[in-house]
């Protein structure tokens, strides 16, 4: 609070001391700030309201989610239909309208950003205790093939590592764990692979969702024709997109069924093959 005032906040508090032994804080309001204050930017565990003003609900919206915090937030509005609109938008992991700390043990509690991570309570909550019934019904991974010995020189290992990319906000980008999954057929053999994502991969991932909202006011049938769209060309390149794995298959083919003792002669002269 001290800082706050340091930085220009004007602070209005309520008569009455207050006890003399023990962290207490009178109610207090907290007006003139800017968002770079350390009132706005900071978590305050106590009775304090820091109100600023804004012109418009995007105005709003930015305000709200220029935290690095993001437990919980109440929207207080006349318009329910304005404030339905806003909802989504806010980076929180808990937003209520017109009221606060209404809760319901049907509904996952938890944070965003640095406010923590998981839920507790609905269905979010009890995935962390519960599997699945389809997954007892999966088989074991085959195991790994040990790594091959790292060259000093990553150019004379005689495989260069390319890690998949994953499609984020317009542009590819690294996994941050920098390790790829394996995808297999119903065979077991593998077919490609994609990046692991972690925490913020995900995180900018969503983050990317929610930039992107001018998708989910698209009509629905300009929606139906960019995806129709997009199958449309994927389905006159499908050869395109097998041929290199029906290629990749045949070679191990190939070189599994090729008997001990003929492995044939090229020579590059003559161009004949013995």
């Amino acid at each position: 609070m001290k800082r706050g005032v340091a930085e220009g906040a004007v602070v209005y508090e309520a008569d009455g001391p207050v006890p003399a032994k023990g962290c207490f804080l009178k109610p207090a309001l907290v007006t003139n700030v800017s968002p770079a204050n350390t009132l706005v930017t900071e978590e305050i565990f106590g009775p304090v309201l820091v109100a600023m003003s804004f012109r418009t609900p995007e105005e709003a919206v930015a305000l709200a989610n220029n935290t690095k915090y993001g437990l919980a937030t109440t929207i207080w509005s006349e318009n329910i239909n304005l404030a339905l609109d806003i909802a989504p938008k806010i980076k929180a992991g808990v937003v209520w309208i017109n009221g606060t700390n209404n809760f319901d043990a049907a509904v996952g509690f938890g944070g965003y950003k640095e406010s923590g991570f998981g839920r507790e309570g609905g269905r979010e909550g009890m995935s962390a205790y519960l599997k699945p019934a389809r997954e007892k019904e999966l088989k074991a991974a085959p195991a790994a093939k040990p790594a091959l010995a790292k060259a000093e020189n990553p150019l004379d290992s005689g495989h260069l590592d390319q890690t998949a990319k994953m499609y984020i906000g317009g542009k590819q980008s690294r996994p941050d764990s920098a390790y790829n999954r394996a995808v297999l057929d119903p065979k077991g053999q593998t077919i490609g692979e994609v990046g692991e994502g972690n925490r913020k991969d995900i995180r900018n991932a969503v983050e990317a969702a929610r930039a992107a909202l001018s998708w989910s006011t698209t009509a629905a049938h300009t929606r139906a024709q960019i995806l129709y769209f997009l199958a449309e060309n994927l389905d006159y390149r499908r050869d395109r997109i097998r041929r290199p794995h029906q290629s990749a298959n045949r070679r191990r083919r190939r070189k599994r069924s090729r008997p001990l003792g003929r492995t044939p002669l090229r020579f590059r002269r003559l161009g004949r093959q013995i």
